[in-house]
């Protein structure tokens, strides 16, 4: 047993007991679970990351606001703009920009978001200006 299992099993028996049900089932059909899952307290509980309204709201986040309106990922790490977030949506998790950048913004996982932003290159380029 690792060192925070055990903890978890001593200290938090509650929560380790959440962790165990979930531990046991096969991950396949649930998909990855985050710590957070297991971690948050009653009063501010977050939604999972496999949760409807939070791919939702990252999708709509990262196409809309990112993507759209041509913000930097960073804004997503911005105290203030979490905040906004916070205000909007209490158990809205929102990703760090790398989440944003290496697993969201991926060509592979948005074909729409990059087909939008190949659109928009493609009315940006104007061969007159080069001749």
């Amino acid at each position: 047993m690792c060192v925070f299992c055990r903890h978890l099993s001593w200290l938090h028996k509650d929560v380790y007991n959440k962790y165990a049900k979930y531990h046991s089932r096969p991950s396949a059909s649930l998909g990855q679970l985050s710590v957070d899952t297991f971690l948050t307290t009653a009063e501010k509980k977050m939604y999972s990351s496999l949760n409807p309204r939070q791919k939702l709201l990252t999708n709509s986040l990262v196409s809309n606001v990112i993507v759209k309106c041509g913000l930097p990922v960073s804004v997503v790490d911005n105290p203030d703009f979490r905040q906004f977030l916070a205000d909007v949506d209490a158990k809205f998790s929102v990703p760090c920009r790398q989440t944003v950048s290496y697993s969201i913004l991926r060509p592979e996982c948005c074909p729409e978001i990059l087909k939008f932003v190949l659109n928009i290159l493609k009315f940006q380029w104007c061969p007159e200006i080069l001749a």
